[in-house]
């Protein structure tokens, strides 16, 4: 297993051309709950018509996944902090597989349910793992840098996934989906047994179990890192979800009309993880951090004036949300990286702690966002700017001048 430690040296030595396979295998893994997740998207009426499954029973289905892929994080973190990571991502990747299995071969919404359950536990693995490999290689600002060119991929896999999962669903059926999903999955397992190291064994821990989760949850450091990220993906989920209500309930669009303006926001996103790949080892990850959330919450001012005072047109929504992916870009690789190194000694356990709570905020922001009932772009700009603004207060606020590298 790599050493822990982080000195640039330990950075350096695992750094080089060599790595290449390995960080094209760990993005992928990280990316393939979230591809999952929108392959099907195009299969979902032929789902309700041959299953007999409900437009609701679908929904739940889906939360389903969502929940799935959180929880077990907390399981894949602290685990492979014990043995070592190949063994986790293996198990998490064969599980992934057997359920992708199992739903080719679904006959009801339970067991279609079911084996959406066994992708989600087995997807997780990749995406606590895949940071802990990274953190385990490298220091923190190298690690943002490196997680800033891996976040790349991770993008890109959900947004072909439903084009793609549109060509299958018209050659073969919904079925094919998930045939495509097992074969992934066993490639994913292949090359994972190809370039992740084999491990000599647990890495030795410098706390309990219990000290390791008391220095964890009273650092200030991961909060900071913790809620920048968590937000920032909630602020992703938010416009994703809501967007699409608007579009039909304020402008009258049908789906067709606006699907091409949703690539606007990843684009962007994409351009921020480009920056943040050159320039967050040069400038630090606090530093990092702090200009992209003080740059998402003055383009957010700036456009919510603009909506209070001029005429609205439905593709200035998602323009919007371009200008805060672009520095969500910046800020989402050195949030990753700090708060899974928040505290040395249990890489893994912090970064399943880390995508717990960032799923357990995505949740009840779309939770209360759903109780609000949006569908005018103007209240979904007001919602966009709050959870910026949060963001912006506890980025100056949580983590003290004076700690910004303790």
């Amino acid at each position: 297993m790599w050493p822990r430690d982080s000195s640039e040296k330990h950075g350096q030595a695992d750094s080089g051309p060599g790595r290449l396979p390995l960080y094209v295998t760990l993005a992928l893994c990280a990316g393939i709950g979230a591809a999952s997740l929108t392959l099907i998207t195009p299969s979902l009426p032929s789902l309700q018509s041959e299953l007999g499954i409900t437009v609701t029973q679908l929904g739940v289905s889906q939360a389903v996944y969502l929940l799935c892929i959180a929880l077990p994080q907390l399981f894949y973190g602290a685990y492979s902090d014990r043995i070592g990571r190949r063994k986790p991502l293996l198990l998490g990747l064969a599980v992934f597989v057997a359920g992708s299995i199992a739903a080719t071969f679904a006959f009801d919404v339970l067991s279609l349910t079911f084996a959406r359950f066994l992708q989600a536990i087995g997807a997780s693995s990749g995406m606590v793992i895949s940071r802990a490999v990274v953190r385990d290689m490298h220091p923190e600002g190298r690690m943002a840098s490196v997680m800033g060119f891996l976040a790349m991929p991770m993008m890109v896999l959900p947004m072909i996934a439903p084009a793609l999962g549109g060509l299958v669903q018209d050659l073969i059926g919904w079925r094919g989906n998930f045939w495509l999903l097992t074969v992934c999955g066993i490639l994913l397992i292949a090359a994972s047994m190809a370039w992740l190291p084999r491990e000599s064994g647990a890495a030795a821990a410098q706390l309990t179990p219990a000290g390791t989760t008391k220095a964890l949850l009273t650092s200030r450091r991961f909060y900071f890192f913790t809620f920048q990220f968590g937000l920032s993906s909630a602020t992703n989920q938010l416009f994703f979800i809501v967007t699409p209500f608007v579009m039909e309930r304020q402008f009258g669009l049908p789906p067709l009309a606006y699907g091409a303006w949703f690539s606007i926001p990843p684009l962007m996103y994409f351009a921020g993880n480009l920056i943040s790949g050159i320039y967050a080892e040069r400038l630090g990850i606090v530093r990092m951090v702090r200009v992209g959330s003080l740059g998402a919450g003055v383009v957010c001012a700036i456009w919510l004036l603009a909506f209070i005072y001029l005429p609205v047109a439905s593709v200035e929504l998602f323009l919007v949300m371009g200008s805060i992916a672009l520095f969500h870009g910046l800020i989402t690789p050195s949030a990753v990286a700090g708060a899974t190194g928040a505290i040395s000694t249990a890489f893994g356990f912090a970064s399943g702690m880390a995508g717990f709570l960032q799923a357990l905020l995505c949740a009840m922001t779309v939770l209360a966002a759903s109780v609000a009932e949006i569908e005018h772009a103007e209240l979904l700009v007001w919602w966009l700017a709050s959870i910026s603004l949060v963001c912006v207060m506890l980025s100056q606020t949580l983590l003290p001048r004076t700690a910004e590298h303790g």
